[in-house]
């Protein structure tokens, strides 16, 4: 579910690359870089982030079953605002 919400941030245009490589230390170091550059791109990555965590809490807690698109329409919206 997470991979296919990065995808679909890809190919809606939310973002123009996949931000992170697969191992934690370099995702660790991926999102150090985008705090230090002061650029919008943290908060581009953060939301999907925090809506891929809502999606997980759904599912634990909700039995909700979890929908990419799903995740990424939550993190529109939350950019909207």
């Amino acid at each position: 579910m997470v991979k296919k919400t990065w995808d679909l941030t890809i190919s809606h245009n939310w973002l123009t690359s996949q931000p992170f490589p697969q191992s934690l230390p370099s995702v660790l170091e991926g999102l150090h870089n985008l705090y230090t550059s002061r650029t919008s791109s943290l908060t581009r990555v953060a939301i999907p982030l925090w809506s891929i965590w809502k999606s997980h809490n759904a599912m634990v807690f909700d039995n909700d079953v979890p929908k990419p698109m799903g995740s990424l329409l939550r993190a529109k919206r939350s950019w909207a605002k």
